[in-house]
């Protein structure tokens, strides 16, 4: 049992078909209460933080990011393939 000691908390749940069920954000004593910061802007500032964090580390993001940079180098591959062909054919 622990006495004594209050945390504020901000739970973001995603949606239901996400592989998280929810994220707990723990706010800082000493942050929230002197900003003046509404629980509005705690929960928009904690859901653009899971938003950016889901975003930068999802596998799905990481592949399209790879076949983005992947397309041109494969297109100029082939571009050379092709006038290498075609040099040796003429």
């Amino acid at each position: 049992m622990v006495k004594g000691v209050t945390r504020r908390v901000v739970v973001v749940r995603p949606e239901p078909d996400g592989i998280f069920e929810q994220a707990i954000f723990i706010v800082k004593s000493s942050g929230a209460a002197k900003d003046g910061r509404s629980p509005d802007d705690l929960l928009r500032e904690a859901c653009r933080v899971a938003a950016g964090c889901s975003g930068s580390r999802g596998g799905h993001s990481r592949l399209m990011r790879m076949l983005r940079l992947a397309a041109p180098a494969a297109a100029g591959g082939a571009a050379v393939g092709a006038a290498w062909l075609l040099s040796t054919l003429v």
